[in-house]
């Protein structure tokens, strides 16, 4: 017993530095850094500079998922750390960047040699269609430069918007949606800069409204989409030829057999077919039971039917309003 004790006092005492290591383990973003170049066709070449500060360790990847939420697609995707490209592989191999698409977001995770209370910095570029969003009096980019979703803070940030040769932005109104910064428009450059660190949760947001001829843009197709219809709270009911017809008619056959049954065995048993009940004990009992078996299959039916296509409307009406270029991101 005493073996038993000692080893296992053993192994605790080993296991404390891993344990003591793996909590200190810890990053933070000292720089985000976002350039977006506004193309005369509308689309955005958008460059975000990450640089990451380690404290223990090791970590060995970052990602950064691109939601999807008003823009049409994302493309020509490519990342490199200080000028060096990384290799697009799905391997996992230390210098290569993966890229899986899903119906919310294009999700980039990239690998590196393992690192430990150092700085790393990594530049990720892509392309955008259809964040700009289409108006006959005023065009608007909306961009989401620092994403709320994320586990560490932001000690600094930047966002530049640079449109077109030729371009001018004196009627152009710009604007922060979520948090604050320094603003400087230019002839035809947006520049925003943040100071002071963002916590996990806050975005840095900038939109800016300007003249529909400063590009030739065409509506983007989020924006065209029609929304979701809304119907009535009413049960569903199934369709001809549904197989919800098959069940239903089997059940009704196999209650039929167990009444038929019933009814033989008891006459072969010389038991009473119909048991005498009293008249107001039967009639609260069966109201009662009636009335348990309306509202648990009509409201319940009714209820989910209204929430679920409800919901639906409502999400898909809210998308056109909001910023472009939010997602997620991190380093492990």
């Amino acid at each position: 017993m005493r073996r038993i004790i000692a080893l296992l006092l053993l192994l605790a005492a080993l296991a404390a530095p891993a344990a003591a290591a793996a909590q200190a383990r810890s990053y933070s973003n000292e720089r985000i850094d976002v350039e977006i170049d506004v193309r005369p066709d509308g689309v955005l070449g958008v460059a975000e500079t990450y640089t990451y500060r380690f404290t223990g360790g090791p970590f060995r990847k970052a990602l950064r998922g691109i939601a999807h939420d008003r823009l049409d697609r994302v493309t020509n995707i490519s990342l490199s750390e200080n000028g060096r490209p990384f290799r697009q592989s799905y391997a996992e191999d230390r210098g290569t960047f993966a890229v899986r698409e899903s119906f919310d977001e294009t999700l980039v995770t990239w690998f590196y040699e393992p690192t430990s209370d150092a700085a790393r910095t990594f530049t990720l570029r892509y392309d955008v269609y259809g964040a700009v969003r289409a108006d006959p009096e005023a065009d608007e980019i909306w961009w989401v430069a620092v994403f709320p979703d994320r586990d560490a803070p932001v000690e600094r940030a930047s966002v530049t918007v640079r449109f077109p040769d030729g371009a001018a932005l004196e009627s152009t109104n710009v604007s922060l949606p979520a948090a604050d910064g320094t603003l400087d428009v230019g002839p035809r450059t947006i520049a925003l800069t943040r100071d002071t660190p963002l916590a996990p949760g806050q975005a840095l947001e900038l939109r800016a409204d300007f003249d529909p001829d400063l590009i030739a843009a065409p509506a983007p197709a989020w924006q065209s989409a029609p929304a979701a219809p809304v119907y009535a709270s009413e049960p569903e009911r199934a369709e001809p030829g549904d197989p919800a017809d098959g069940v239903m008619a089997v059940m009704m056959v196999l209650c039929v057999l167990f009444v038929i049954g019933n009814v033989a065995w008891r006459l072969a048993n010389g038991e009473p077919v119909f048991e005498a009940h009293d008249d107001d004990s039967w009639s609260t009992s069966s109201s009662r039971r009636r009335s348990n078996w309306s509202s648990s299959r009509g409201s319940s039916s009714r209820s989910s039917f209204s929430s679920s296509r409800g919901s639906s409307s409502s999400s898909r009406g809210s998308s056109s309003r909001g910023g472009s270029g939010g997602g997620r991101g991190g380093a492990g």
